[in-house]
C-alpha cells in the first residue's frame, strides 16, 4: 500500500536537524517550529532535495523562529515530573557519574553534586529516565490492552511493536503490523483505548475514508470524532 507520507531527518548547516515529511495530500511546502524541533511538510511532487534548497534559502528566519521557541522543560524537584506510576527525583551525590534507574516509584537520576541540577547533563539524563519509565509502563499495559481489545471486537493482528515515536501516536502497516508509542502512557485510558481501535481499525480500511470513520464509530459507540479532538491536547515526547 502506498503510504500518504513519508519522513527523513537531514542535519542543514546552522538549522541543525530538521523532519522533512513528505505527505502528498500537501498543496504547499511548510515549515513548523516548536521546542520539539523543526519540520518541514512537502507536497509530493517535491524532492527532499529542491525542499532542503528551500530551507537554507529561509535560514536567518528560520534560526531566529528557533530562538524565540519555548525552551524544552526544565526538570527540578521543586516541580517534579510525575509518569502514570513513578516521580522523578533529582539526587546531588559525592559521585563522578550519572546514574539513571526506575524502581520503587521513583525515577531516581543519581548526579556528581558539583553539577548544576539545571545543566545539560543532568536534565538530559531526567529525559532518559523519564523515557525509561514510560517505556516499561507501555511494555507492562500496551500489550496486554491490546489483546483484550482484539479480542472484544473480533480483530486480529499480526505482531506489536512499542517504540519512542514522536510523530505520531500509533500506526498500521499493510500487514497488519501495528506501532504503538511509548507516550501513549501519557493519555488518560480512554485516549488509550481510542488510539488502539484507531490502529485495528486499520486492519480493515487502509485509509482515513468516511468508511474508516464509520466503521472506527462502530467500534466506540459513535466517540471516535469526539476523542480524536480531545487527542489534539496532548503531545508525544517529554
Amino acid at each position: 500500500m502506498f503510504k500518504l507520507t513519508q519522513s527523513k531527518t537531514f542535519a542543514l548547516p546552522e538549522v541543525g536537524d530538521v523532519l522533512f515529511r513528505k505527505n502528498v495530500r500537501a498543496r504547499r511546502l511548510t515549515i513548523s517550529i516548536s521546542r520539539r524541533g523543526t519540520v518541514v511538510t512537502i507536497p509530493g511532487f517535491l524532492s527532499y532535495a529542491e525542499a532542503q534548497r528551500f530551507v537554507l534559502s529561509k535560514k536567518d528566519w528560520i534560526i531566529s523562529k528557533q530562538n524565540a521557541a519555548p525552551k524544552a522543560v526544565v526538570f527540578s524537584n521543586s516541580a517534579p515530573y510525575t509518569t502514570r506510576n513513578s516521580s522523578l527525583k533529582l539526587i546531588p551525590e559525592a559521585r563522578t557519574n550519572i546514574f539513571v534507574k526506575v524502581e520503587h516509584g521513583f525515577i531516581n537520576v543519581r548526579y556528581p553534586s558539583n553539577i548544576e541540577e539545571a545543566s545539560e547533563l543532568v536534565q538530559n539524563a531526567a529525559r532518559n529516565g523519564i523515557d525509561l519509565a514510560f517505556r516499561m509502563e507501555a511494555h507492562a499495559y500496551l500489550p496486554l490492552r491490546l489483546k483484550e481489545l482484539a479480542h472484544e471486537k473480533g480483530l486480529t493482528y499480526r505482531k506489536l511493536s512499542i517504540r519512542r515515536t514522536l510523530t505520531r501516536w500509533g500506526s498500521c502497516s499493510s500487514v497488519n503490523n501495528l506501532n504503538l508509542s511509548i507516550y501513549l502512557m501519557k493519555l488518560p485510558n480512554e485516549l488509550i483505548d481510542y488510539i488502539i481501535l484507531h490502529e485495528l481499525a486499520h486492519t480493515k480500511v487502509k485509509n482515513h475514508s468516511a468508511q474508516f470513520w464509520s466503521y472506527l464509530d462502530s467500534l466506540m459507540g459513535q466517540k471516535s470524532k469526539l476523542l480524536a479532538k480531545q487527542l489534539k491536547g496532548f503531545r508525544t515526547g517529554v
